[in-house]
């Protein structure tokens, strides 16, 4: 009986044992577990935030570059991200490359397009038929080519000189071919001259050729002049003049009525009516 009791006792004793130790191996275990997961918390909270508060993982960068930046301002510089893993150094995105070209592509489409925006002089005549405003037409200078046939014109113009085109009256009309004017001495031909010193000069060699709404200076209509020097007259054609040079300016607005002008000259293209330059001068 004592044997046995006493291999129950040890038995028991032994249980138990078994059982405390059982409890501390999973205590040991549970703070083990524990303790990693603080670890892989502590290690992955370094990985996304770093002394600055910004994120610095590698993995981050593919975050920060879906972020469009900002234009950036005058005087300061951009940054941009790489992509993911080996996303690479400097030069600009594609995405930003596409914005320039479209930006560059509407300007030119606006210069095109838009009639407003000229590059070259523009100069306004208003006109009136026996005395009645009749309407405008407007004049593009291209100074770049005929820099001199330019200087001339926009003096006379403007009237800087004490004398010029406002008054004048257009003295040929032939329908649907051209008009003439410019001479502000006779108003018939036969006058007129340049703002230079030498009154007759010889017109700069353009290429451009008489096509319709094309303005040209006339040449003098001096005896004895062969060389083609030109003064103050010009003419405005409506119809292609191979024979005519010294295209200097385009009609931009008004041409319409630039025709309806050319219809009241006779056979012989004199006006049936009174028509004047009633102003101008420098529109743009």
């Amino acid at each position: 009986g004592s044997s046995s009791a006493r291999t129950s006792g040890s038995g028991s004793g032994y249980l138990s044992e078994i059982l405390n130790g059982s409890t501390s191996a999973l205590q040991h275990q549970h703070a083990a577990v524990a303790l990693q997961q603080q670890q892989q918390h502590h290690q992955h909270s370094s990985q996304l935030a770093s002394p600055g508060g910004l994120m610095s993982s590698s993995s981050c960068s593919s975050v920060v570059s879906l972020v469009p930046a900002a234009p950036a301002s005058s005087g300061s510089s951009s940054i941009v991200v790489g992509a993911g893993k080996g996303g690479g150094g400097g030069g600009q995105s594609p995405s930003s490359a596409a914005a320039a070209a479209a930006a560059a592509a509407a300007v030119a489409a606006t210069l095109l397009c838009n009639p407003s925006v000229h590059v070259y002089p523009i100069y306004f005549f208003s006109v009136e038929i026996n005395g009645q405003p009749f309407g405008r037409i407007l004049i593009e200078v291209r100074n770049d080519v005929a820099p001199k046939m330019a200087k001339n014109f926009g003096a006379l113009c403007t009237g800087e000189l004490g004398f010029g085109y406002k008054g004048c009256s257009i003295f040929q009309c032939w329908e649907n071919e051209s008009i003439i004017t410019g001479d502000f001495e006779l108003n018939n031909g036969r006058g007129g001259r340049s703002v230079f010193e030498e009154g007759f000069f010889m017109p700069d060699d353009t290429k451009i050729l008489a096509i319709r709404g094309s303005v040209g200076m006339r040449r003098s209509q001096k005896r004895h002049d062969n060389m083609g020097l030109v003064g103050s007259q010009f003419r405005i054609i409506l119809r292609e003049m191979r024979g005519f040079t010294g295209i200097f300016a385009f009609v931009v607005e008004g041409l319409d009525l630039v025709e309806k002008i050319s219809q009241a000259g006779d056979s012989a293209g004199k006006p049936q009516s009174t028509v004047l330059i009633a102003n101008c001068g420098k529109w743009q």
